[in-house]
């Protein structure tokens, strides 16, 4: 058995039929692709315009009758066994010296080029590893191996930004399991003894003389996603272990676990394509179910660090209106003292501040909210003379009362002005604009002796900070409810 992957099919390529017309429908544009056995043309049927792939073997294996019925046995294997995801065949012939085989043309890019430009990251390999598995799955209710599963064989192929992976070349596949509906040519009595397959994705126990079958093709299916995850071929499985690889690409654990049972041994490899696609969904639908787990406890934790600010604030509230309770009490002893200095020379001001005015927002009936002014008149003062001066002979003479009192009436009333009114402050209106909503309901319960309540609950929010402020500025006399 050859240690040489494919290195009998290497020939050099000399020729290209651009711009000839085979099948005498088929007129072949230019070439697009290039392998060991064949090349690939974009053509145009000319009996309907409409736009082809062809696949031309080249003449030197004409005379190979096991080249020739590989090469029949891919258009037949492509034209019987139909799946979304396989190029089908629409035709094949031989005229003029040219076999030929008329396939979809695919609008794609090679899985090899996308490869060479780096690592992909594994959320956009899984839907791709999906169409290919599922397209080799078609092949494998058939009986059929791939044996040549490469990047250089796999299509991505997009679709209104949505991409598709599709599985190419059934040159190489092989009838493993007859389970009949196929008419295929019929192979020689003698087998060829080369390994067919791309070298770094072909099964290690297929260099040992083991046939290809289903878990061969697994392998090259993981050696293909791994290559795609790490932007380059899988090491030499004689020189590494391809399961120690598997395990350095970093993926969530239930993927990795997917990838490396289509790396393992035979017997801890997944059976067959169908039985790898299952695998991998089972593994995707419980990552994103650990993301959503983790995205609500996320959530959970973000919701219950606000709720413990809010009470932290509902708590911190009432330590808060202290020093004004404090200070509520406090002004009528502080009164005593300052109130006749104070209302000496802050008539007027006085007056402005509180006029005997109530406003339509400021009903009487609520005299905690809104307590009528009173007006006070100070007695007059008498007037501070200095003391006569003792200093020498000199006498000085004291200075002269007040010039108000010296004019008369008549010069006071003149310098006297008449009170500005001024609108009450309304609590209510001011609680009011509190509301995000002018329609939001919103149930004050203020007690100077006990917690703030808004709408049965501690203060929440904007709004909750925004009537705290308010009745720290603007504290009722006594337990009230407020609906402003």
């Amino acid at each position: 058995m050859s240690e040489e992957v494919d290195l009998g099919l290497r020939l050099p390529i000399n020729h290209d039929f651009s711009g000839e017309t085979v099948g005498q429908h088929y007129k072949l544009t230019r070439r697009i692709g290039v392998g060991g056995t064949a090349s690939i043309y974009a053509a145009t049927v000319t009996t309907t315009m409409a736009a082809a792939a062809v696949k031309v073997l080249h003449p030197e294996h004409n005379q190979n009758p096991e080249m020739v019925r590989r090469f029949l046995q891919e258009g037949q294997l492509a034209a019987q066994i139909r799946h979304p995801c396989l190029v089908p065949a629409h035709d094949l012939g031989w005229i003029g010296g040219r076999r030929y085989t008329v396939l979809e043309l695919v609008e794609g890019r090679s899985l090899a080029a996308q490869i060479a430009e780096g690592a992909l990251p594994w959320e956009r390999t899984v839907p791709l590893m999906l169409d290919l598995l599922a397209a080799l799955a078609a092949l494998h209710d058939r009986g059929v191996t791939h044996r040549d599963i490469s990047p250089n064989n796999c299509l991505i192929e997009v679709h209104s930004d949505t991409e598709r992976g599709r599985l190419l070349d059934l040159g190489y596949a092989r009838v493993f399991e007859d389970k009949g509906g196929l008419v295929l040519t019929p192979p020689e009595a003698s087998e060829s003894m080369i390994i067919w397959g791309s070298e770094g994705f072909v099964a290690p126990e297929r260099l040992r003389g083991h046939a290809g079958d289903y878990k061969a093709d697994i392998f090259s299916m993981g050696a293909l996603w791994a290559a795609m995850l790490n932007g380059q071929r899988l090491l030499d499985p004689h020189h590494a272990d391809p399961v120690s690889v598997a395990e350095r690409i970093p993926l969530p654990g239930p993927i990795r676990t997917v990838l490396v049972g289509a790396l393992d041994v035979r017997a801890h490899r997944h059976d067959n394509a169908a039985s790898m696609a299952e695998a991998l969904r089972a593994a995707v639908a419980e990552v994103v179910a650990a993301e959503i787990a983790a995205a609500e406890v996320t959530a959970a934790e973000v919701a219950a660090a606000k709720v413990g600010v809010a009470e932290v604030s509902a708590t911190e509230a009432p330590r808060q209106r202290q020093p004004s309770r404090r200070a509520v009490w406090l002004a009528p002893a502080l009164g005593l003292l300052v109130l006749p200095a104070w209302f000496a020379t802050h008539v007027d001001e006085a007056a402005r501040v509180c006029p005997p005015v109530l406003t339509d927002e400021c009903p009487p009936s609520d005299p905690v909210v809104c307590a009528p002014p009173v007006m006070v008149t100070p007695a007059p003062l008498a007037p501070i003379r200095p003391p006569p001066s003792t200093a020498g002979d000199a006498q000085v003479e004291p200075e002269p009362d007040v010039k108000v009192a010296e004019e008369g009436p008549i010069a006071a009333s003149e310098n006297k002005r008449p009170p500005v009114p001024r609108p009450r402050f309304d609590l209510r209106a001011a609680l009011a604009k509190c509301k995000p909503h002018p329609t939001t309901r919103l149930v004050i319960k203020y007690d100077p002796a006990g917690p703030l309540k808004i709408n049965d609950d501690p203060p929440q929010g904007e709004m909750g900070r925004c009537v705290t402020e308010m009745l720290q500025h603007h504290p009722p006399r006594r337990a009230v409810t407020l609906t402003p």
